[in-house]
């Protein structure tokens, strides 16, 4: 071991003087100096533990502070981040990395303008410069568009550490939207408001003063905007209207919409009429309500004048309606598609529809074959075209076609444009009828013509073949021939018979005129007539109970009932039964006008009737045509008929027939009456019953028929309804409130025969007064068990003075 000052003795150190040179110490001076330094060391340590020590805490108060920070900005909705002077990025926390695009530790140290848009880049760095230059607060706005989008920013930014900025940017999109569309409804309402060609103002509910007015307003009303703002509504009024300008607004809610038509004064003092359009603003604090104002005065004299001139068109409506219900004829109103309008009521008696029926859709009369001709006529008429009159053939209701005179005319607009168009329908139905027998007239009198001139000449020819047959059979010497002249001497009489005929039709043979009573040529002719039917055939005569004296040849008088028999006789195969009645009957002016060359006056009438096949309507138009027959070949000349006609005619009458097939047929030959010694005649019905009065229900299905019994009916004081069949008899009678004085039917009906309708009837009105008409005689209908003997009955074709009488003779009785 070394002893302690042997020690120090050896200490020794060497000192670097200056470059180059050193100094040694040794010894006590050496010890010193290692002494200092190890004094120096060991404070250096003792610090620089000290240091460590604050290091340690230092860093872990600042690690509690970033995490309190960062949890601070994690609950924060705002972006925080802080940028030096040049706007590069020194702090970021990383909750706002998603906002800025990229993870915090991408973005420290580098430019905005690397992260945002240039536009938010420059405004970033720009502001930064300005707050670390002047230590203030700024506060303005960014944009960015991540994702197409674009997002708003609200920023401020701070001074932090002197020598950076601390930036706090709230997303500001929403409210910014808001905001901008709030600005934008703001200047487009002004912009609506000042440029709107309507007059507009904005007042005061609580006040009624005016608050705002547009430039409208002022060109309209000749008010200043200066003059305006010291208004009120009722400076706007005339004074009359003051009380209900009060009326109506104590009366209006201030929070709804009105619209109100009034009068308002302008500056010049001119009245006008306006419609007010009041609105709510919803402005907070003040009820504020904005009035828009159209000018209607020139629309209200113009509807006055519309109104008017509807007022004129209603009533040319009206007076062209109620002319079309009164027009006697069918007339129809069709709109621009041809669709029925108006339908009126002599439509419904003619085609059988009633309007309700008809309206809204096409007429339905037509038949399948004129639709085409209908076509091409409507569109002429659509064109403005004209059309004549024309005939025409239309279907009722029930089937049957009517004979019709059609005029058509359009209804012109305002425009001159056909918008509607008018239909006139009139029946001419009787008229063609009266023309057919007209032309049937004509026809027969020149086949009549014909037909004497060829019996006269084959009259010569037979005079000379009879003459040589009757001396030729006289004559003894050729007895061997005799049969054979015999032969033809029997066809030489059978041919003079046919040319009696022929005389006849023509009526040029020459005949014995007398006074003959019918009912004794009836009973003289009966044995015959007999003789003439087969035994399955039974004949029944009823004469008149008075006499029935024509002015006639007894033979024509003859032959006509010898024709009518054999007619008769081969209608009825299976057999039957003829009826030969005769009457004394006064034809009227009624029956006159319906049946050409008729006169009124007193006449015989001979009917007679089979039960027989009967004939249909096509037959029935040809019955008295020379040479026409249904009978098979051999069995009929076709002459036996055209020569009743021809000496019906001769003597002055005429002939009726009715016929139905499988119903039998009636032939009713008028000729008339002697005068000279008749007793007094019964007058007229016209001067006899002129004050009866009643319902009376018509129930008929000829048209023509049921107009003409009508008139007889009303002329001498009864109220007539009508049906045209049994089932709307029925439906008629049901209807009718009123009591039914009598019923007038036809027998034969389609739908629903007059038998059956009667029947019927009795269950709805028990006891009801009933009279039959039928073509066929009483007889026959009664043998047909259709008419109760309890019935009264009235032949067609009846007078005015039958109908009459038989029913005042039922309204006579007692009632049932």
């Amino acid at each position: 071991m070394i002893a302690p000052h042997a020690a120090i003795a050896a200490l020794q150190t060497v000192l670097l003087d200056s470059p180059g040179h050193s100094v040694t110490l040794t010894g006590a001076p050496a010890l010193a100096l290692i002494l200092a330094v190890l004094a120096a060391v060991a404070a250096f340590v003792i610090r620089f533990i000290r240091l460590r020590r604050h290091a340690r805490v230092a860093t872990k108060a600042r690690g509690a502070a970033e995490a309190e920070l960062q949890t601070l900005f994690a609950a924060m909705q705002d972006v925080v981040f802080v940028v030096d002077r040049d706007g590069r990025y020194t702090r970021v926390p990383y909750t706002n990395a998603n906002a800025l695009y990229r993870p915090a530790p991408e973005i420290v140290g580098r430019h905005v303008s690397d992260v945002l848009p240039a536009d938010a880049a420059t405004t970033i760095s720009n502001v930064s410069a300005q707050v670390v230059d002047t230590q203030r607060t700024v506060q303005t706005e960014f944009r960015i568009q991540p994702e197409g989008r674009v997002v708003w920013f609200a920023a401020t930014a701070s001074p932090f550490d002197g020598r950076a900025v601390l930036w706090v940017a709230r997303d500001i999109t929403e409210m910014k939207v808001a905001r901008d569309a709030l600005a934008h409804s703001e200047r487009r309402y002004r912009l609506l408001f000042d440029r709107n060609p309507c007059a507009m103002w904005v007042y005061d509910y609580d006040t009624r003063k005016i608050a705002d007015v547009n430039d409208a307003a002022v060109a309209q009303y000749g008010y200043s905007r200066d003059e305006f703002a010291r208004m009120t509504l009722e400076d706007l009024r005339p004074p009359d209207d003051v009380p209900q300008l009060s009326h109506l607004l104590a009366e209006m809610p201030s929070d709804e919409p009105r619209v109100h038509t009034v009068k308002h004064r302008k500056k010049d003092g001119t009245v006008i009429d306006v419609e007010a359009r009041g609105h709510p603003l919803g402005v907070p604090d003040r009820r504020l309500r904005l009035v828009v104002i159209t000018d209607i005065t020139e629309r209200l004299a113009a509807e006055r004048v519309v109104l008017e001139a509807e007022e004129r068109a209603t009533a040319t409506s009206l007076m062209l309606q109620t002319l079309i219900d009164a027009a006697p004829q069918a007339m129809i109103v069709l709109d621009a598609d041809w669709n029925v309008t108006r339908w009126n009521d002599a439509a419904e008696v003619m085609f059988g529809w009633s309007a309700s029926e008809v309206i809204g859709g096409p007429v339905p009369f037509i038949p399948a074959g004129q639709r085409d001709r209908i076509d091409v006529w409507r569109e002429t008429l659509v064109h403005g075209g004209t059309e004549k009159p024309i005939e025409a053939v239309r279907i009722r209701k029930d089937g049957r076609h009517v004979d019709v005179m059609l005029a058509v005319a359009p209804l012109l607009d305002a425009e001159e444009r056909p918008s509607a168009f008018i239909a006139v329908y009139m029946d001419i139905t009787e008229r063609k009828q009266l023309g057919e027998q007209l032309r049937q007239s004509q026809k027969m009198e020149a086949i009549g013509t014909l037909a004497g001139g060829v019996a006269h000449d084959f009259n010569n020819i037979l005079t000379v073949i009879s003459s040589y047959a009757a001396m030729l059979i006289a004559d003894d010497r050729y007895p061997e021939i005799r049969p054979d002249i015999e032969e033809i001497s029997s066809a030489a009489r059978r041919a003079t018979g046919l040319t009696r005929q022929l005389l006849t039709f023509s009526r040029k043979a020459i005949v014995q005129l007398q006074t003959v009573d019918i009912n004794g040529t009836v009973d003289e002719m009966q044995p015959m007539l007999r003789r003439l039917l087969m035994e399955h055939i039974e004949l029944i005569v009823k004469p008149s109970g008075v006499a029935s004296n024509v002015i006639a040849d007894v033979s024509q008088l003859e032959q006509i009932l010898l024709n009518l028999t054999v007619n008769a006789a081969d209608a009825m195969p299976e057999g039957g039964s003829l009826v030969i009645e005769t009457h004394n009957v006064w034809l009227d002016d009624a029956y006159a006008e319906m049946h050409t060359n008729v006169a009124p006056g007193p006449y015989v009438l001979l009917a007679v009737t089979d039960s027989g096949i009967g004939m249909d309507a096509d037959t029935l138009r040809k019955i008295f045509e020379p040479f026409f027959t249904t009978k098979e070949i051999g069995r009929g000349t076709g002459l036996g008929l055209a020569t009743v006609y021809a000496i019906v005619k001769q003597l002055g009458g005429h002939i009726w027939v009715y016929s139905e097939p499988h119903q039998g047929a009636t032939f009713k030959i008028y000729v008339p009456r002697d005068m000279a010694s008749a007793p007094a005649e019964v007058a007229p019905v016209h001067q006899l019953y002129s004050a009866v009065s009643g319902t009376v229900l018509l129930v008929e299905d000829d048209s023509a028929v049921r107009r003409a019994a009508r008139r007889m009916l009303e002329k001498v004081g009864f109220s007539v309804i009508e049906a045209q069949d049994g089932e709307e008899g029925l439906s008629v009678a049901s209807g009718y409130d009123g009591e039914i004085t009598v019923v007038v039917t036809d027998l034969m009906m389609p739908k629903m025969n007059g038998g059956d309708f009667a029947r019927a009837l009795a269950a709805s009105r028990p006891g009801s007064r009933i009279v039959f008409t039928s073509g066929y005689t009483d007889d026959a209908v009664l043998r047909k068990r259709l008419v109760a003997s309890t019935h009264s009955f009235v032949q067609k074709p009846f007078t005015g003075d039958q109908l009459v009488r038989t029913i005042t003779s039922v309204l006579a009785e007692p009632a049932a």
